[in-house]
């Protein structure tokens, strides 16, 4: 320990006096710091738990608030000339980065002396004790004149124990003095000091007669003999070794006397005619016991040599024998074909059989061991083994056998006959038939397979699938395809025609085009009906439908149909719906519009059908030119759509336009239809300058579009970030330019790269697709295919439509069903359920990603399996006051969820009214959700916040969280430099 003195109170005052010097510091003055901090340190640090002092890192980070950093390095805590003592007694600094005063080390140096001066009296106390316990010890033993005594003095010193184990540590080398003292005369005893024992030499004719030489053996201490030693009573010391000596003699005597009777006894077993040397001498043990050793590995080596030959595997402890495994063999014959097993099987628990060992020669024994195996261990596996034996494989019927692979099942049987016989690890009769009898049931599973796909291909003709729309072959119909690029007019001819029909329907791939296409109509003096999934506006007497395409009724007859944008055959999640329109709807005039892309598909599907098939090219009304430079954003002018692929970039571009006076509309998928078509209302008529929307803009949304820019070329799929497909570019672009408004659309990006790949998208010929035709079966072919594989669960039916149909069908293939099988599932817990209900409730519009939206749609199937009412609950109020708004994104989402929620609740109500009642409550429920939507984005400034913290982030922050969150989530590494300087 370090005591203070006043020629170092003088140099502390002198280092405090150097820290109070004001910062910046030059690079020297910097180290001197160092230097400085480090001499104080190097004071206080012993005494620190002493004076209760804290860690000195306790206020690094108060002082990284203080100057707004997140961390503080050690080079700037040198530069505040900081020394972390904020809890030293006397006055300490209170303020985060303020340096301990002078006055407040003196007192602590001061204590710290105090400190030092009254362990210096407790040493000195100790040390008397010490001195006064070694002089009553050595006067104890001052007769011993060979004691060595500056030794035991010098312990006082050396010894920082206390005086209990000083005493003790002096005992015992006064004990170890005395034990070699009693010894010195004799030349056959040594004493060990480390382990307190004696070594003694005795004569070996002691022992083996006629022999000659030494044998030494060793003795412990014991603490009575111990206590003897101290007290010099050397008499009894010696009386007690030579005891332990003649018991050491007689014992090793007896020893080799057994010894060799068991040697004689096995020789004898072993029918051995080795003669065992009867000389005495002081090697015969160890001869004795080498010999033992080798006769008994003998007699084992026999044993289990025996044993395995009869299939056994043995392993021996030291007195008895285990059966580990026994082998059998099999052999079986299967269609001509000759297999055989060698089976190392599993008891069912290790059986250890208590014959003694070594007592007869090992023919007799391993009978006995076989006789108790065949007895025992076995009888508790007769059962499995017969079965083993008579396996057989029954033949096939007469209707699975030609699809039974039988030579598929024999060579699956011998890979696995050759495993297990190969192995080395044992197994048990029950798993081996149990793996046989798999192996027998996937051949016939297999084979039934095929036979109950080709069964249902029979039986539901999937093979010919325009055969399941027989209304509408019996029309004799005839196809026209309007094709050309976006504002070409395809629509509006389509339109034109469908208008002129007495009776027709327009199927359209969303909500709001199917509301245009009603429009449409009726201007054009038609009466129309309206048809969504979720939403109906039906007419009395009316002639023509517009409906989204999911709707389509195939029994119904019209005159005319018109399927829009023809490409979503090419869809993979909705292309199964085109396919059932084209193949299906019972008009004798089709009329498909869509983009060049799909012209060899419709080509084919019309070779297909026999169906005359007329293409009608359709050229773009207005030109398009791709922008020379990057654009700004301080330079987007009126009549301009910035397309983005991600609800958080077009929220986040909403807000940066807002905050440079621009009126802004949006449009993204999360959006009800209702808010989408309200949005393009404000960018039509002029309330907002600029739309900014997501990839959803590109199908069929007519918006008075100037300027078109790209903020970015990339997007995700669902599976990963790529950049868009040139057919992709050209959608998206074609919003631009309006036919009658604008003689010239304009394309731009905000960078060099996105401007060269929009440039070369547009230049590209458009190359016409070939792929299948989705196809999605319906409630008959569900019912169909159940009565085939005998079951009602859904999913299963599903997973055989989507894995063994249409595989070989060179046009067909089966939709993508993920999501529908996925909520089949849960259905299928209900098994009560009719099968055509639970396919409703799988199918119905859920995004299985949602959880929310789940726990709803779980909590009214759980309602109506119960045949329960499920009753809406009352909307909370923040939508219900008529000037509410969302204050930030995350409040904006959840009302796009719950606009969701009663989307789903308005579809199964339109299914299963008497269950979900509350259709016109919903209805009323979403036209509240959505005007506070609609306000919530008309609203300028809508804050966008960190998920975790609620720390407001910028509008284009492209992460959820804000760095601070984390990095206390993700950083567990510390700076090595603040290591190094605490």
């Amino acid at each position: 320990m370090l005591a203070i003195n006043n020629d170092l109170m003088k140099d502390t005052q002198e280092a405090l006096s150097f820290l109070q010097q004001i910062p910046p510091f030059s690079e020297i003055e910097i180290e001197r710091r160092k230097e400085t901090v480090k001499f104080l340190r190097g004071l206080i640090e012993p005494w620190k738990k002493k004076l209760l002092l804290s860690q000195y890192t306790t206020t690094l980070s108060k002082i990284a608030e203080k100057i707004d950093k997140n961390r503080i390095s050690s080079e700037q805590a040198w530069q505040l000339g900081y020394i972390c003592l904020r809890e030293a007694p006397g006055g300490a600094a209170t303020v985060p980065g303020q340096w301990v005063l002078p006055n407040d080390l003196i007192t602590i140096f001061n204590q710290i002396s105090q400190l030092q001066e009254a362990k210096d009296k407790r040493q000195d106390v100790l040390k008397k004790r010490k001195t006064e316990a070694i002089e009553k010890l050595i006067r104890r033993y001052s007769d011993i004149s060979t004691l060595n005594l500056e030794k035991l003095y010098s312990k006082l010193n050396e010894s920082n124990s206390n005086v209990k184990d000083l005493f003790q540590d002096i005992e015992n080398y006064v004990f170890e003095h005395l034990a070699q003292l009693f010894i010195n005369d004799r030349k056959t005893i040594i004493f060990q000091a480390k382990t307190s024992t004696y070594q003694i030499a005795i004569e070996s004719a002691k022992v083996f007669e006629n022999s000659s030489g030494f044998l030494t053996f060793s003795i412990s201490i014991p603490e009575n003999i111990k206590s003897n030693i101290l007290k010099k009573e050397f008499d009894l010391v010696n009386n007690w070794v030579e005891e332990q000596t003649q018991n050491w003699i007689k014992q090793t005597q007896n020893q080799l006397t057994n010894l060799q009777e068991e040697v004689l006894n096995l020789i004898k077993v072993l029918n051995l005619n080795q003669k065992l040397s009867q000389a005495n001498n002081p090697k015969l043990e160890n001869y004795l016991q080498g010999l033992l050793g080798e006769l008994k590995h003998k007699w084992k080596s026999s044993v289990t040599k025996l044993l395995s030959q009869q299939g056994l595997t043995v392993d021996f402890s030291k007195h008895t024998l285990a059966i580990k495994a026994v082998k059998t063999s099999h052999k079986f014959t299967f269609a001509g074909r000759s297999l055989s097993l060698r089976l190392p099987l599993e008891l069912p628990k290790q059986e250890r059989i208590a014959l003694p060992l070594y007592q007869e020669n090992p023919q007799e024994y391993a009978e006995k061991v076989l006789s108790y195996v065949q007895n025992n261990c076995l009888a508790s596996l007769s059962r499995e083994i017969t079965a083993l034996n008579n396996l057989e494989i029954e033949e096939p019927s007469d209707e699975l056998k030609p699809y039974f692979d039988q030579n598929s099942l024999i060579n699956s049987l011998g890979k696995f006959f050759h495993k297990v016989t190969s192995s080395k690890k044992t197994v048990s009769v029950k798993k081996v038939l149990e793996q046989i009898n798999e192996i027998k049931e996937r051949a016939f599973q297999q084979a039934r397979s095929i036979l109950q796909a080709k069964e249902a291909e029979r039986i539901t003709r999937i093979g010919s699938y325009p055969e399941h729309f027989q209304l509408a072959r019996s029309l004799s119909r005839r196809l026209t395809l309007y094709v050309g690029p976006t504002n070409s007019g395809k629509t509006y001819q389509a339109l034109n025609i469908l208008a002129q029909a007495k009776t027709g329907c327009y199927l359209a791939p969303l909500r709001l085009l199917a509301l245009e296409g009603q429009e449409e109509l009726l201007k054009r003096g038609c009466l129309t009906s309206f048809l969504t999934g979720e939403e109906r506006d039906i007419r009395l007497q009316a002639t023509h439908l517009a409906a989204t395409i999911e709707m389509i009724d195939t029994n119904q007859i019209v005159e005319v149909a018109v399927i829009d944008e023809a490409q979503m055959l090419f869809d993979k999640d909705r292309g199964w719906a085109w396919t059932t329109a084209i193949f299906g709807v019972a008009a004798k005039h089709v009329v498909l519009t869509g983009a060049p892309s799909c012209i060899k598909m419709i080509e084919k599907i019309a070779e297909h059908l026999e169906e005359p098939l007329e293409i009608v090219y359709c050229e773009r009304f207005t030109e398009m030119q791709v922008l020379s430079k990057p654009s700004k954003l301080n330079d987007i002018e009126p009549a301009s759509a910035l397309i983005a692929f991600s609800r958080r970039d077009v929220l986040g571009l909403k807000a940066q336009l807002e905050s440079m006076g621009k009126n802004i509309s949006v449009i993204y998928g999360n959006l009800s239809p209702e808010v989408r078509r309200e949005e393009a209302r404000r960018f039509r008529s002029g309330e907002a300058d600029v739309v900014v929307a997501t990839d959803a803009i590109g199908m069929g949304l007519n918006l008075p579009i100037k300027t078109l820019l790209f903020w970015t070329t990339e997007k995700w799929d669902g599976q990963e970030h790529r950049e868009l497909h040139s057919e992709e570019i050209r959608q998206i672009a074609g919003r631009a330019g309006r036919y009658g408004m604008y003689e010239k659309a304009f394309i731009g990006a905000f960078n060099q790269w996105s401007l060269k790949l929009i440039a070369e998208s547009l230049k590209l010929p458009i190359n016409s697709q070939i792929s299948h035709c989705q196809v999605m079966p319906g409630i008959a072919l569900v019912e169909q295919i159940a009565n085939v594989l005998e079951t009602s669960t859904l999913a299963k039916i599903l997973k055989f439509f989507r894995d063994k149909m249409l595989v070989k069908s060179p046009l067909l293939c089966s939709a993508r069903m993920e999501a529908v099988i996925s909520l089949a599932e849960r259905t299928d817990s209900f098994s009560h359920m009719l099968l055509s209900d639970r396919l409703v409730f799988a199918c119905a519009p859920v995004d299985i990603r949602d959880v929310e939206i789940i726990k709803y749609w779980q909590s009214w199937l759980n309602s109506y399996q119960r045949n329960q009412i499920a009753k809406l609950t009352n909307l909370p109020r923040k939508y219900t006051s008529i000037n509410s708004v969302a204050q930030s994104h995350n409040e904006l989402e959840e009302a796009e969820r719950l606009t969701k929620i009663l989307t789903t609740y308005a579809w199964l109500s339109y299914r299963f009214l008497s269950n979900f009642p509350d259709l016109e409550a919903c209805d009323e429920q979403r036209v509240i959700v959505n005007q506070f939507i609609e306000r919530s984005l008309r609203k300028k400034g809508l804050r966008r916040l960190c998920q975790q913290c609620g720390k407001a982030l910028g509008p284009l922050y492209q992460y959820s969280t804000c760095e601070t969150c984390y990095r206390s989530r993700y950083s567990y590494h510390s700076d090595d430099d603040d290591e190094d300087f605490w």
